[in-house]
């Protein structure tokens, strides 16, 4: 079975003018929060949007005009998708 792993994920905003990039190590990674309705669940969400799903996102997230770069590795091989509303780019 093929080894998924993912690297990065960056967040660009165009109507809040914002960015954020997570970067995920190779073993384990522990999404955290003192507080609830952070973002935690919308981070991971984030991940397989931009890959192409269609997840259940939060209002607050499809009023933001953003996209995703999503990078990540099957096997070894490097991939990097980009998303922009309906449009995915796979590199």
């Amino acid at each position: 079975m093929p080894n998924l792993k993912f690297k990065r994920l960056l967040i660009l905003s165009n109507s809040t003018k914002s960015a954020n990039q997570f970067e995920f190590s190779e073993t384990l990674n522990l999404i955290t929060a003192i507080d609830n309705s952070v973002g935690k669940s919308t981070l991971v969400k984030l991940l397989f949007w931009g890959v192409g799903c269609e997840p259940a996102l939060d209002t607050n997230w499809s009023t933001t005009d953003s996209k995703t770069i999503v990078e990540f590795s099957i096997d070894d091989k490097n991939y990097s998708v980009k998303r922009y509303k309906n449009q995915v780019s796979l590199k």
